[in-house]
């Protein structure tokens, strides 16, 4: 077997983790890049790999990189509509100058693929079954900064790297920050149940979103991608925020009723909906294997195993 040199940019955050876990086991060089206090709090779990501490926003941290990398994974970001919103210039900076840094590497380096976690946030207004051809007309600060990347990274095609863009919907799952209030509807809300017994809602319960368990993300990132392309990465189901609230209460052994939910005022930039057409991914052998119930109990296991 030729050890790949694989390098993930953000390795140190819910999903690179995970990622980092699956490409272990498959003896890969890995080097990854991430905030010195992110690197030093997962030391344990990044213990093997090449580790870069810093931020992708300095051009510098892109010099310590081996210049002979096989396949990048460019997950690092800022990743919060609500934060975008109130802080626009860091969203900026993290996505669009740190995206570029890593381009300008990859033209001097020419990496043979780059796979890039996009969003849904990309598509903006539009709610359902969304297409990878849809116009795409973002109204989050955070959508427009993945739409940029995009444009940005896709450049590297005629330059000998394959570009994967995956457009990611709602991940969650097991190790997904608990204490972040501002991302992951599914975890902020498991986590008002487990301290609260209750939950804050911003907007509508009719609001509905599209849940994609770790497992099948980690899938759809180390599938085998012949060509450049752009892909939704999703279950491909609605979920109402009401639904989502039932399976919770349930699964954590709950009681439900409504007075058990509190309204809070909603910031812009939320969407209404949106669920994810994933037939173009589904077309080249990838499947989703966790609907939101089975995803949503291994996560609630795990988050209580932690706490017990």
């Amino acid at each position: 077997i030729i050890m790949k040199k694989i390098l993930v940019t953000g390795g140190a955050g819910f999903i690179g983790l995970n990622l980092i876990k699956h490409l272990y086991k498959k003896k890969n060089k890995i080097y990854v890049i991430d905030l010195p206090k992110k690197i030093r709090k997962y030391k344990k779990e990044l213990n093997g790999c090449v580790l870069i501490p810093g931020n992708i926003e300095n051009k510098n941290l892109f010099k310590k990189i081996d210049k002979k990398i096989d396949t990048i994974y460019h997950l690092a970001a800022k990743c919060s509509t609500e934060v975008s919103e109130k802080k626009p210039l860091g969203c900026i900076k993290t996505n669009v100058l740190g995206t570029t840094n890593l381009f300008e590497w990859s033209i001097k380096n020419r990496p043979k693929k780059i796979i890039y976690t996009s969003s849904m946030a990309v598509y903006g207004k539009i709610t359902s079954n969304a297409k990878e051809h849809y116009n795409c007309k973002p109204i989050s600060i955070y959508g427009i900064s993945k739409l940029a990347g995009e444009k940005i990274l896709s450049k590297l095609e005629s330059k000998h790297t394959k570009v994967i863009i995956l457009r990611l919907f709602n991940v969650y799952g097991p190790g997904q920050n608990m204490e972040n209030m501002k991302q992951g509807m599914l975890s902020i809300y498991l986590s008002q149940i487990l301290k609260h017994k209750k939950v804050f809602i911003k907007g509508s319960l009719n609001r509905f979103r599209d849940f994609v368990f770790i497992d099948d993300v980690i899938s759809a990132l180390t599938h085998r991608f012949k060509k450049s392309n752009t892909y939704n990465v999703g279950f491909g189901k609605p979920y109402k925020v009401i639904d989502v609230i039932k399976i919770l209460f349930n699964l954590t052994k709950n009681s439900f009723n409504k007075k058990k939910i509190k309204f809070l005022t909603k910031h812009s930039g939320d969407s209404w909906g949106n669920f994810a057409n994933i037939s173009k991914l589904k077309k080249i052998g990838w499947r989703p294997k966790f609907n939101l119930v089975l995803g949503a109990k291994e996560t609630v296991k795990s988050v209580l195993n932690k706490q017990s």
